[in-house]
């Protein structure tokens, strides 16, 4: 099989979703080739098979048939797309609420990354990555007055701090609730460290989840690439394509 002929015929195809009708009620046409055709015809048609739903195609024409290996191939990798659109959306509210752009000219693996380490920064902005522990946990239950207008500076450095790193349209975007400066003085010693603690809380969890969906939708994705190399699926020993040219050119 010429694969690189192949591919070109399905890319550059003007009718791909009748071409795909051909291939898939054609009987002559073995289940190995039909989903490399599959497999071609997802890489240069997404939107295509997006916009029409091929399982419905495939079982339409080929008599209800869900028991072959293109027809699986086909839900594998729908089950795999709704999966990366689902994640897709979840980034969304992320990509309006962090204006970096060189965060969004970054591939996929190094945001990943960067999200990691702004992740670190945040702990260590309030003392996480030391022994002792978060500084507003150890500020809970201090009633000693002495020293406290230290703490307070302490706390409202790391607050300044967080906010540098995410800027007003995270905290909007996600609800968490700002206080200025003459807001937070006002606070007794107790709420000043409380709110410390709602901020850590609310900007760490908020962060951690688009971690998990970043790796997730980036799991999905390198899925899809995996799915899409059809050196995988081909027997060497297989010189001969069931695909005839002529019931494809027809379409070209």
């Amino acid at each position: 099989m010429d694969l690189l002929k192949l591919e070109n015929i399905i890319m550059n195809s003007k009718t791909p979703l009748l071409l795909c009708v051909v291939v898939f009620k054609n009987i002559n046409i073995n289940e190995n080739n039909k989903c490399i055709f599959i497999k071609f015809f997802f890489k240069h048609h997404l939107n295509i098979a997006l916009e029409y739903n091929l399982i419905e195609l495939y079982i339409e024409l080929n008599n209800f048939n869900t028991t072959s290996s293109s027809f699986n191939l086909i839900f594998d990798i729908y089950s795999i797309l709704i999966k990366q659109i689902n994640y897709i959306e979840l980034i969304k509210k992320f990509k309006k609420s962090y204006l970096y752009r060189s965060f969004w000219n970054k591939n996929i693996d190094e945001q990943i990354i960067h999200l990691k380490k702004i992740y670190e920064q945040l702990l260590y902005i309030f003392d996480g990555s030391k022994t002792q522990g978060y500084l507003h946990i150890r500020l809970k239950g201090n009633i000693n007055t002495i020293g406290q207008n230290y703490h307070i500076e302490q706390m409202m450095e790391r607050l300044k701090k967080t906010f540098s790193l995410f800027k007003y349209a995270f905290f909007k975007e996600h609800n968490i609730y700002l206080l200025s400066n003459f807001q937070f003085i006002d606070l007794t010693f107790h709420n000043m460290v409380k709110y410390t603690e709602y901020i850590f809380d609310k900007v760490s969890s908020n962060l951690i989840k688009y971690i998990t969906y970043f790796e997730h939708y980036n799991y999905y994705r390198k899925e899809l690439i995996n799915i899409f190399d059809v050196s995988e699926s081909i027997n060497i020993e297989e010189t001969n394509s069931d695909i005839d040219d002529d019931d494809i050119s027809l379409f070209i």
